[in-house]
């Protein structure tokens, strides 16, 4: 992704890429083996930013499960 291609600064579009991403690789592979910066770039944003919204592969996991048990 080149600079003119990035993405304008929106925490909640932010957020849902990064949660997208999360599911999908969740979904394919198990926790031990899906990593954050995998995560990260899939969402095309740096692994920083999960860390900032999520804080932790765990409390990313956990949101997907909680999410999940409500779809």
């Amino acid at each position: 992704m080149s600079e003119n291609d990035k993405r304008p600064r929106n925490s909640e579009v932010t957020k849902a890429a990064i949660l997208d991403a999360a599911r999908t690789a969740f979904a394919e592979n198990s926790y031990d083996v899906v990593g954050l910066r995998e995560i990260a770039r899939v969402a095309e944003v740096n692994v920083s930013l999960v860390i900032r919204y999520f804080g932790s592969k765990e409390r990313l996991f956990s949101v997907c499960l909680e999410e999940a048990a409500f779809d």
